[in-house]
């Protein structure tokens, strides 16, 4: 019989697809290195009202090597119920609940209500401590999943500061967005998934397209940027708003041959494959908690341009692994790429990045976790 964990990780994990789900599989598959550990994860994680893509699945989902049992539904209290009453079983040392949405305050809630105790610490890893998008009842929400929660941990200084506004008294750990290290190496023999012409630089907008995270603002860009340089933009996440209005940009713009759009969640084989044929990875955002795409950029050894925005400041090394400029400014950012155009031989971006990967690492995350464990 297998011994009772000692940590139990609640969230998204495969088969379910995004940053979130891989971040709960490697996080815990970390922890169950130096504690045994198990997921309970959602057999109901969205309803499709707030979930805007084709899929909740992925096409190819990972294997996991800790215990991965899909218990909760979002939806259904009845599972809340079960869920805690599964966990209390147990008896763990700690709960960490993946938190990144007001929806899941209500069970969220009450699970950490129905298993906190001496013996066992919750802890709220943040992903977003306020959505990006907010609605009129999230302050609310949010007060009500964060009152039976006393230990966080977020992944910038800036969500620390939100989080006390909240929680004064919380007890608060920041950690930066670990590096995502199970994208593979593309293989040689790979099919390209797109046709992408030769030019001197090649820029990389990658994951999922929505209001806040900028990209028409890159497309502003890219005329300023093709006066002095042959630049080719790749633009590859599938939309969560309307693509017609972003195709309506690129034609206006006269761009239809300097950018190629990939509607669609890449499978992980091909990850790889989109960041070794990009020069640079861009994330013109006008606002951001933190990203998991910088650290897919840095496992690739890919340097960034990013806006002064949220923790994203707080990850990218001003001319050692990127550029920072100001939101919604697209002067600024074709300034950007005509500085790593200048620079981009003079600069050993990866050995830059090799140098702050044990930041990105999660052996570190897992030691401040047990930190407030």
């Amino acid at each position: 019989m297998a011994a009772s964990p000692e940590v139990i990780v609640v969230g998204p994990a495969s088969p379910y697809r995004g940053g979130i789900a891989n971040y709960t599989g490697q996080l815990s598959t970390s922890l169950n290195e130096v504690l045994p550990t198990e997921i309970v994860n959602f057999t109901y994680l969205y309803p499709e009202i707030l979930f805007p893509g084709k899929t909740q699945f992925a096409p190819n989902p990972q294997e996991l090597s800790v215990p991965n049992t899909r218990k909760l539904s979002s939806a259904n209290p009845l599972t809340w119920y079960s869920v805690s009453s599964y966990i209390n079983e147990r008896s763990p040392r700690a709960v960490i609940f993946q938190w990144w949405h007001p929806f899941f305050a209500p069970a969220y809630h009450f699970i950490a209500r129905r298993v906190g105790s001496e013996h066992t610490s919750i802890i709220f890893l943040c992903h977003n401590v306020e959505p990006h998008e907010s609605s009129f009842f999230d302050k609310q929400l949010l007060r009500y999943a964060y009152n039976p929660v006393k230990k966080f941990l977020v992944q910038s200084s800036l969500e620390m500061e939100r989080l006390l506004e909240y929680k004064p008294n919380a007890e608060t750990r920041v950690h930066t967005h670990p590096v995502y290290s199970f994208f593979p190496e593309p293989a040689p023999d790979m099919i390209p998934p797109v046709e992408i012409p030769e030019t001197e630089i090649t820029l990389l907008y990658f994951g999922l397209i929505r209001p806040y995270k900028g990209l028409h603002v890159l497309l502003e860009a890219m005329p300023k940027i093709l006066e002095s340089l042959d630049t080719h933009l790749l633009v590859v996440g599938e939309f969560y708003e309307e693509k017609e209005g972003y195709l309506q940009q690129i034609q206006e713009l006269g761009l239809s041959n300097d950018v190629t759009v990939v509607d669609e969640y890449v499978p992980d084989a091909e990850v790889g494959w989109y960041f070794q044929n990009a020069d640079i990875v861009v994330l013109p955002y006008l606002n951001a908690t933190q990203s998991g795409i910088i650290p897919i950029a840095y496992h690739f050894n890919r340097p960034v341009i990013a806006t002064e925005v949220g923790g994203l400041p707080d990850v990218v090394f001003e001319d050692e692994t990127g550029y920072l400029v100001p939101p919604n400014d697209a002067v600024s950012l074709a300034g950007a790429v005509y500085k790593y155009s200048e620079q981009r031989n003079s600069i050993d971006f990866r050995g830059n990045i090799v140098k702050h990967l044990d930041m990105f690492s999660w052996d570190s995350l897992r030691d401040t976790l047990l930190k407030l464990i």
